[in-house]
């Protein structure tokens, strides 16, 4: 089935819950994710070519559109333009690394024990968790797409351990080159880090085509974002009659109007927030969302005893209440230092509940 959250908690809890998760995919989940990384590599083009690129938001919107338009085509064009554009990413990642890491000229990285443990276990070590789940956030986007992937039981635990383990691997090894050559307090509150970091350890002319290599692997992300979003809306308007429009799909199977539909939302949010907020409300409201789906482990076990399994939870029971108990540590400190993305997240939340009282009516 396709869905994810959608789909799980429906199932696990309650209708409502199913819907408030999937109206959560669709904005918080995808819409605002490729709202903040069309702002990013409209930034980095900007960084790239001031003069060909003036201003971001323009760049980033034409690109929603472009990508967008590849996905509304067909599943076999978005697909293959999916596939060609992870492998450029790969590629284009794995050189950068290897060149900051054979280019010599960085500084140790000044990592001092006691005073990271404190900075870890402190306020801004919570809130910026929030921001490190962002980076994470597609981990399980296989499971969007469970319903069109050909032998799913066997594929899907593959593609989701493979893909979490590269990218975690991809994400801390950037980072400590970036930290190699980059003060932390030269990155602070800034977005294009690794253009800086381009400059520093190739020069000023490499940097400038290097920042044009990372925002052809910002369209990797948002291409797969877009693809994977609209098939929650897809699955919510099947379900639901008033929202029949939703499953619209093309001759060729693309699921049309959800695609249009998330490029619309996508747009708003770019116009009307910033990358800061953006990324501030999608960790926090995902990492309640994603709380509540490793809850319903206990409760699917519970409730269904009998039900077959193939997946075994390692390290169970421990595992789930580890992810749980860090989601909770992580939205408690956010209320604190961030209180206006929370509650934006909240109203979004509450919106959802208001729309499933309106669709659950006879």
């Amino acid at each position: 089935l396709n869905g994810g959250e959608y789909k799980l908690l429906d199932r696990i809890f309650h209708p409502a819950l199913g819907f408030v998760a999937g109206l959560i995919s669709l904005i918080v989940g995808f819409a605002a994710p490729i709202a903040a990384t069309a702002i990013a590599l409209g930034k980095y083009l900007q960084a790239a070519n001031p003069q060909l690129f003036p201003m971001p938001l323009v760049s980033g919107a034409i690109l929603i559109l472009v990508v967008s338009a590849f996905h509304a085509i067909s599943l076999r064009v978005g697909g293959g333009f999916q596939n060609v554009m992870t492998v450029v990413k790969l590629l284009l990642m794995g050189a950068l690394i290897v060149g900051g890491i054979t280019a010599g000229g960085g500084k140790p990285i000044p990592l001092q024990g006691e005073g990271l443990f404190s900075l870890v276990f402190s306020t801004g070590g919570a809130v910026g968790l929030v921001f490190v789940s962002y980076a994470y956030s597609g981990w399980n986007a296989a499971a969007y797409l469970a319903g069109e992937t050909k032998d799913a039981p066997r594929k899907l635990p593959i593609a989701l351990a493979l893909g979490t383990g590269l990218v975690t691997l991809l994400y801390l090894v950037l980072t400590a080159v970036f930290l190699w050559y980059v003060p932390l307090s030269q990155m602070h509150g800034k977005i294009i880090v690794g253009h800086f970091a381009a400059v520093r350890i190739f020069g000023e002319q490499a940097g400038v085509y290097i920042s044009y290599g990372i925002a052809i692997t910002l369209v990797s992300t948002l291409s797969g974002m877009i693809m994977s979003g609209p098939r929650v809306l897809t699955a919510v308007g099947e379900d639901y009659r008033r929202l029949r429009l939703l499953s619209g799909r093309t001759s060729s199977g693309a699921p049309l109007t959800g695609v249009l539909l998330q490029a619309l939302l996508a747009l708003i949010i770019m116009l009307f927030s910033g990358f800061d907020a953006i990324v501030t409300y999608v960790g926090v409201t995902l990492t309640a969302t994603s709380a509540l789906t490793v809850t319903g482990v206990y409760v699917w076990r519970k409730t269904h005893p009998k039900v077959e399994r193939p997946y075994k939870v390692f390290g169970y029971p421990l595992t789930p209440a580890l992810f749980i108990g860090l989601s909770g540590w992580m939205i408690a400190f956010a209320c604190y230092e961030k209180p206006i993305s929370v509650l934006w997240g909240g109203v979004t939340i509450a919106l959802g509940f208001v729309c499933y009282l309106w669709l659950s009516r006879r």
